[in-house]
C-alpha cells in the first residue's frame, strides 16, 4: 500500500474547442495575451481573452497538438469565447470543432505524488516536464486499446496533471482508479463544490468568480500570463476605443485641433509595452476628457500607469 497524497477532480462544466487550419496559432496569438507563436507541438500554455477595456473574458488552456489547437474553457463561458473568436476572425483559415470525441472530458490529478500515482495505475515510467504532453495507450477490457492524452500543467504555481479523453473513456479511467483504491492511502475525489473551496483556499482565480469583465488581469494576479512584447489586436482595440472617445469630445467641443489628437495618439503608441495601459486609459482617462488638453491627458496616463505598475502582485 502506497502512502500517496493525491486529489482527483473531474469538472462537470468544462468544454474543449478544437481549432484546426493553417492560421490557428496566428489567430489565437493575435487574440490573446500570451506568446503562442513559440508554442511547439505537444506544448501547453495559458492565455487570456480580454475585452477592449482590458477586462477579462476567460482564461484559456491552450495545447498545441500536432497541428491542431485544443482550447479548454468553462462551459459557462463557451458561447462568449466562440463569439469572440468568430467576431475577430478576419479571413484566417481556421476550422472550429466542438465535442470532438477524443477531447470531451478531463481528469485533474493534483498533489505532490501525482506522477507516482499515474505511473503506478497505468504501469508506465513517465517523466513529463512542465508544459509538456504525451499520449499513452491503455488496454481497455473487452474494448481493445484506447489512447489517452496526459498534460503537465502549471496554473499560478499550482502544478498538476490532466488526462484528456472521451466521456466514456474518462468514466472507465475513474473506475480503474477506484478499483485500485486499496493500493493507495490519502487519495481523495473532489466534487465541484469541494474543488471550488480548494481553489479559493489556494488563491486560484477561476471563471466567473474572479475571471470576469468586472476585473482586469492585474487585479486577479494574472500578470504572468501577459506577454509585454506583443502589439496585438487587443492593444489596438484599446487605443482605438480611447481615440474614438477622445475624438468625439474634441470634435463636439472644439477644444482640440486634429494635430493635438495626433500628438496624443503618438504618445499612446509609445506606451504599448507598458503593463495595463489599455485598461488604465479607458478607466482612468474618462474624467480628463472634460478638460482635454494634450498635457493633462499625458499626465493622467503617466499617473495611472504608475499606480497600476506599483500595485502589481506577481
Amino acid at each position: 500500500e502506497l502512502n500517496l497524497n493525491v486529489l482527483i477532480y473531474t469538472p462537470s462544466k468544462y468544454k474543449f474547442i478544437v481549432v484546426k487550419g493553417k492560421d490557428n496559432i496566428d489567430l489565437l496569438d493575435r487574440l490573446t495575451t500570451n506568446d503562442l507563436k513559440s508554442l511547439k507541438s505537444m506544448e501547453h500554455a495559458y492565455s487570456l481573452l480580454v475585452s477592449p477595456k482590458g477586462r477579462m473574458i476567460e482564461m484559456l488552456s491552450i495545447l498545441n497538438l500536432e497541428g491542431q489547437i485544443i482550447l479548454g474553457c468553462s462551459a459557462d463561458s463557451l458561447d462568449k469565447v466562440l463569439d469572440w473568436i468568430d467576431f475577430y476572425t478576419f479571413g484566417e483559415e481556421v476550422e472550429i470543432t466542438l465535442d470532438q470525441k477524443e477531447y470531451q472530458s478531463k481528469i485533474m490529478i493534483m498533489g505532490e505524488n501525482s506522477i507516482s500515482f499515474i505511473n503506478t495505475i497505468f504501469g508506465i515510467d513517465m517523466s513529463l516536464t512542465e508544459g509538456k504532453s504525451m499520449f499513452i495507450a491503455l488496454n481497455k477490457q473487452l474494448y481493445g486499446r484506447i489512447k489517452l492524452l496526459i498534460v503537465n500543467k502549471n496554473y499560478f504555481d499550482f502544478g498538476h496533471y490532466e488526462i484528456y479523453a472521451s466521456r466514456e473513456d474518462v468514466d472507465y479511467i475513474l473506475k480503474l482508479f477506484k478499483q485500485n483504491k486499496n493500493n493507495f492511502k490519502l487519495v481523495e475525489y473532489l466534487n465541484d463544490d469541494q474543488f471550488n473551496n480548494y481553489r479559493i483556499v489556494n488563491n486560484l482565480a477561476g471563471y466567473p468568480a474572479e475571471i470576469n469583465e468586472n476585473y482586469n488581469p492585474l487585479e486577479a494576479g494574472l500578470k504572468k500570463y501577459i506577454n509585454f512584447n506583443k502589439k496585438q489586436t487587443w492593444v489596438i482595440f484599446s487605443l482605438l476605443a480611447v481615440l474614438f472617445s477622445f475624438t468625439a469630445f474634441a470634435t463636439s467641443s472644439g477644444v482640440l485641433q486634429f494635430s493635438d489628437m495626433v500628438q496624443f495618439l503618438s504618445f499612446l503608441m509609445d506606451k504599448t509595452d507598458e503593463f495595463y495601459y489599455y485598461s488604465v486609459l479607458l478607466d482612468g482617462l474618462a474624467p480628463t476628457f472634460t478638460s482635454a488638453d494634450p498635457d493633462s491627458l499625458v499626465n493622467s496616463v503617466n499617473k495611472n500607469l504608475t499606480v497600476a505598475n506599483s500595485s502589481s502582485v506577481c
